[in-house]
């Protein structure tokens, strides 16, 4: 579960930018496949909104309801001033994200090219091969 987010973004950001197939992520969901797919930069990831639907609907009738709404203006503002600005300083210093989508392709990420051809690099994934065939 390391770096899930990153690695969540990173295929979504491989396949809109044709690097990987959309089968890529039916495929690496799988039980027994080890694929390695590219990580996103942490930069710009970060927990923009908490829900807690399921909390206060189990607990209505002994607690009260758990919700950002009344901190909504408040934190709208934070983002604004601190975390965007954060976001823009750091990637304008670092270039993080850009030499990250500079590296998005086939050959640092071969798995991504193997699942292209119909399987996946590991030997484990033998299984899943003679299913995406």
């Amino acid at each position: 579960m390391l770096h899930q987010i990153g690695k969540m973004v990173g295929v979504a950001v491989a396949i809109t930018r044709n690097c990987a197939p959309e089968l890529l992520i039916e495929t690496a969901l799988q039980q027994d496949v080890n694929i390695n797919v590219p990580t996103a930069p942490e930069v710009g990831l970060y927990l923009d909104e908490c829900l807690f639907a399921s909390y206060n609907h189990q607990w209505k009738d002994s607690h009260e309801e758990v919700s950002m709404k009344a901190y909504a203006e408040e934190a709208e503002e934070f983002k604004m001033k601190r975390i965007y600005s954060h976001i823009t300083s750091t990637e304008h210093k670092e270039r993080a994200v850009a030499i990250w989508l500079h590296s998005l392709n086939h050959w640092n990420y071969p798995d991504l090219r193997d699942v292209s051809n119909g399987g996946t690099s590991d030997s484990k994934s033998a299984k899943t091969d003679a299913m995406l065939e």
